[in-house]
């Protein structure tokens, strides 16, 4: 994945977004050289976040009532990486 610095981004940013687009090139963002940020198209995303859910449902599935309650007690406890809403009941 090529890497390109925030003022090549700036400059650029018409044509990157372009590839992004047409291409579906992906790039690595640079700060200072340190990389900071991914730049994908978002059809890459979301197939990316289908498949994980296709997975988790997967693995949900062969879970009893007693381990689905320890997977929500889990939740629970980090709602900082599941967020509020990811265990309270609609």
């Amino acid at each position: 994945m090529p890497e390109i610095g925030i003022r090549q981004l700036k400059n650029e940013a018409s044509e990157i977004l372009r590839a992004v687009r047409e291409e579906k090139v992906e790039y690595i963002i640079t700060l200072r050289g340190q990389p900071v940020a991914v730049l994908r198209p978002l059809e890459t995303i979301v197939a990316d976040a289908d498949a994980i859910l296709d997975m988790a449902a997967d693995v949900f599935a062969g879970l009893d009532a007693a381990d689905l309650a320890d997977v929500e007690t889990a939740m629970q406890r980090r709602p900082d990486f599941f967020g509020e809403s990811a265990t309270t009941a609609p």
